[in-house]
C-alpha cells in the first residue's frame, strides 16, 4: 500500500464513525420515515385504482396513435453469408 492510501484509511473510518454517532444521536429524523400508524386517505382505494387505469390506457391510445405501424421491407436484396472454417 502506498503512504498516502495509509494516511486516508483512519480519516475515511473516522469519517464514518463520526457521521454512524451523529445519525444515531438523531432518532427524530428516522422517526419520519417509519411506517407504523394508519393513513386516512381522502379517496378511497377505488379511486386511485381508476386513475391508474386511465393513466396506463391513455398511455396505450397515445402509442397506438403516433406509431406509424410496422416498417416496410426493403426491396434492396439480403445479403446472406456463411462463415468459413476456421484457421
Amino acid at each position: 500500500m502506498g503512504v498516502a492510501r495509509r494516511q486516508r484509511i483512519p480519516r475515511v473510518l473516522a469519517a464514518s464513525t463520526a457521521s454512524a454517532a451523529i445519525l444515531t444521536a438523531l432518532p427524530s429524523l428516522a422517526s419520519a420515515h417509519s411506517l407504523s400508524g394508519t393513513v386516512n386517505s381522502p379517496l378511497p382505494l377505488v379511486a386511485y385504482l381508476a386513475g391508474a387505469a386511465v393513466a396506463v390506457g391513455l398511455s396505450f391510445a397515445f402509442v397506438a396513435l403516433t406509431e406509424g405501424g410496422p416498417s416496410k421491407p426493403s426491396t434492396a436484396p439480403r445479403i446472406r453469408t456463411v462463415p468459413g472454417p476456421c484457421g
